[in-house]
């Protein structure tokens, strides 16, 4: 198959939107579970799309509309030069590969040579990662379809961890833009925008955790975990969530609305999935769900003002 990926990714720049769909869909399948003998030649050979794509003013108008309005939820419209769901699956193809570079059990060989691929789309998508709507962009990017978006954040998380935990300063060196837009797409950040398009309410989380069709759980859990692991960082990203807030809205907003937004959902997780649970209404054994849950809650209600104050770069 690695033999057919230029012939594969031609097909892309023809006039055939359904075709290309479907060419584009075997290179996302192909790079799932790839190696550096496919990630690089599949970077290598994506590149005149995304060139052609950039240049695009219909791919610069759908863009810059989508800022402003998420509403767009076409696989193809032929009257475009590109489809959505192409531009999703590229861009989830090179999640994968910087995934696969921060993963733990790769050698340094693997991560160079796929660090070299990647390092060319930090330059040729500079502005788009540098801006500062990159986070909102995404939500409206994926935000029609649950399943992808949620994908794209267990992604997110799965990198910033990796990146943290292995102290890749190759990585950092060579990406900056891309780093800049991880910081941007941090797991506190893109947890805060679950929040936000769901209103806040629970029950849509409820129906996450409940359901199959998405990775949410594993998702969920993971995130948990991070937060219980440095809740220090949770703060000061809610500190600065709360900032963001402030110059958006008029008037002032109090300090602490987004640890609190937080500590409200989980609470109130906490009440009905023990209850379902007790009922046996709950589709499976919730124990290690709940104690991340409650652990979470507990750490971050911990947290006084004072280690706020700290943990914010106050005296």
């Amino acid at each position: 198959m690695v033999e057919k990926i230029d012939m594969i990714t031609t097909i892309l720049l023809k006039p055939y939107p359904s075709t290309s769909r479907k060419a584009m869909e075997v290179l996302w399948r192909l790079s799932e579970n790839a190696n550096a003998d496919v990630i690089l030649p599949l970077l290598q050979h994506l590149r005149p799309y995304i060139q052609t794509l950039l240049h695009s003013h219909a791919f610069r108008t759908w863009f810059n509309k989508q800022t402003t309005s998420p509403d767009y939820t076409e696989f193809v419209d032929t009257d475009q030069e590109f489809s959505v769901e192409i531009v999703k699956k590229c861009l989830q193809i090179l999640l994968r590969a910087l995934e696969f570079v921060c993963e733990e059990d790769r050698t340094k060989e693997e991560r160079e040579r796929v660090l070299s691929g990647l390092m060319v789309y930090d330059v040729l998508l500079g502005d788009v990662l540098r801006s500062p709507d990159v986070n909102s962009s995404l939500v409206h990017f994926f935000g029609d379809n649950d399943a992808q978006l949620i994908s794209i954040f267990h992604t997110l998380l799965e990198i910033s961890v990796s990146l943290y935990r292995l102290e890749m300063s190759a990585v950092r060196t060579s990406l900056p833009a891309t780093i800049e837009a991880l910081r941007r797409c941090g797991p506190h950040q893109n947890f805060t925008r679950l929040l936000e398009i769901t209103a806040y309410d629970y029950t849509i989380f409820l129906d996450f955790l409940a359901s199959s069709e998405t990775s949410f759980l594993e998702y969920f859990v993971k995130y948990l975990k991070l937060v219980e692991s440095d809740v220090g960082d949770f703060c000061r990203a809610c500190r600065g969530m709360d900032a963001a807030y402030d110059e958006d809205e008029e008037g002032d907003v109090d300090d602490g609305v987004t640890r609190e937004r937080f500590l409200e959902v989980w609470s109130c997780l906490v009440e009905v999935v023990e209850k379902a649970s007790e009922r046996g209404e709950f589709p499976y054994d919730p124990s290690v769900l709940l104690r991340r849950l409650r652990r979470a809650i507990e750490v971050v209600e911990g947290f006084g003002e004072d280690d706020v104050e700290m943990a914010d770069g106050g005296g």
